[in-house]
C-alpha cells in the first residue's frame, strides 16, 4: 500500500533537485520503491541522470527493485 505522503516529499523535494543531492534522490528512490511507487522511482532517477548526479549502490538497487516490480518478474527458489 503506498504510502500518502510520498507524494507530499515529492512536491516538497522537487525544487532541492537543482541543489544535485544523491542522498535526497537515493532516500525518493528507495521510498518510493518500498510503497510500490515504481514508475515515480524511475522518474526521479531520470532526473538523477538529467541533473548528471551520480546514482549510489542504494540508488542502483532500488531503481533495479522498481524495474522488475514493473515488468511483472517473479521469483522463485528451487528445492
Amino acid at each position: 500500500m503506498p504510502c500518502p505522503k510520498m507524494r507530499d516529499a515529492y512536491m516538497v523535494s522537487d525544487p532541492v533537485f537543482l541543489d544535485k543531492d544523491a542522498v535526497l534522490c537515493t532516500a525518493m528512490n528507495v521510498g518510493y520503491a518500498r510503497y510500490g511507487l515504481d514508475g515515480a522511482a524511475l522518474e526521479v532517477y531520470g532526473v538523477m541522470i538529467y541533473w548528471r548526479i551520480q546514482p549510489n549502490e542504494c540508488t542502483l538497487d532500488s531503481i533495479l527493485i522498481s524495474c522488475v516490480n514493473l515488468r511483472g518478474f517473479s521469483y522463485s527458489v528451487d528445492s
